[in-house]
């Protein structure tokens, strides 16, 4: 299961992402819809730790992500 627990995203003032919180369940398939400019492409880039969030968890199998070994990351399938 992977869990977003009040995950923050800032570009200098401009609030992308504002404590944001999902479960995504095992066994599930998961789209990500929104506007141009809602912070779709961030999201991802946090999970693939290509950028980093401002504040927020994001956990994989209850284990922080985002300060873990980046060996897990490659367990969450991204498809542009």
């Amino acid at each position: 299961m992977l869990e977003i627990k009040d995950l923050t995203k800032k570009y200098n003032s401009r609030i992308i992402l504002d404590n944001i919180n999902f479960t995504f369940k095992d066994n599930k398939i998961y789209g990500i819809i929104g506007k141009n400019g809602a912070g779709k492409t961030t999201f991802l880039n946090i999970l693939d730790q290509n950028i980093k969030s401002d504040g927020g968890d994001v956990l994989l199998d209850k284990n922080k992500i985002l300060e873990s070994d980046v060996s897990l990351v490659p367990t969450i399938p991204n498809v542009p």
